[in-house]
């Protein structure tokens, strides 16, 4: 009869171990999920938090958003706070985000614009749309970091390829006037068109200017009154 070593026997039960473990955070999250979009809020928590408790930053930035939004739980900004930082610190993008928005706001914290720029960069750098635009209006500001055009364009663009509204519209006016980028009036032409096609009014009606005055596009008097 074959026999396998016993450090081969052990790693398998480790293996197997392992893969009821994560098979019962994937089933938990599932459940918490669905609750959740049912607006069951108190079975959503009650999936969640032992989850939370074992340290799954999804399960984590979700008791983050119930305690700050008061969703089965009492409205807290600080157990909110508390739940996002641990679900950032394991690398969720979107609780990253909402630490960023808070240190942004001073809600459960300090407002302190140099750690929400800390927060909202690792969720940006993660490919987070919303923290991509966040970082350009950072920059633009001078809010937690230097102002800098140039950096202003590079996340404002970031979010833009992602198909962030404001971002594509702002990127479009930063080409007009050449503000961290070089001016080309095709480039933002192309942005606004963008943003405006989204139904970003600001770029509708900008759009609509370019084309009567013919600055950025040919003077085009049908396209006015799209």
């Amino acid at each position: 009869m074959l026999r396998f070593p016993r450090h081969c026997h052990m790693m398998a039960l480790v293996t197997l171990f392992l893969i009821l473990m994560t098979a019962n955070v994937y089933c938990g999250l599932t459940e918490g999920e669905s609750a959740f979009e049912k607006s069951d809020y108190k079975a959503a928590y009650q999936e969640f938090k032992p989850l939370a408790d074992g340290g799954d930053a999804t399960a984590q930035c979700f008791l983050g958003y119930m305690y700050e939004q008061g969703l089965g739980v009492g409205k807290d900004h600080l157990e909110a706070v508390k739940w996002w930082r641990m679900a950032a610190q394991g690398g969720n993008a979107d609780a990253q985000f909402n630490l960023g928005v808070v240190y942004s706001e001073g809600l459960g914290v300090p407002r302190d614009y140099a750690e929400a720029a800390k927060w909202t960069r690792m969720a940006a750098e993660q490919g987070h749309a919303k923290a991509q635009y966040n970082m350009g209006m950072d920059y633009l500001d001078g809010r937690g970091v230097s102002s800098d055009y140039t950096e202003v364009a590079k996340w404002f663009r970031k979010a833009a390829d992602q198909g962030h509204a404001k971002a594509q519209y702002n990127l479009g006016v930063m080409y007009r006037n050449g503000w961290g980028v070089p001016r080309d009036y095709a480039e933002a032409e192309k942005w606004t068109r963008k943003a405006a096609d989204q139904g970003h009014t600001q770029a509708q009606y900008s759009l609509g200017v370019m084309y009567q005055n013919g600055s950025g596009a040919r003077q085009d008097h049908a396209e006015v009154s799209e």
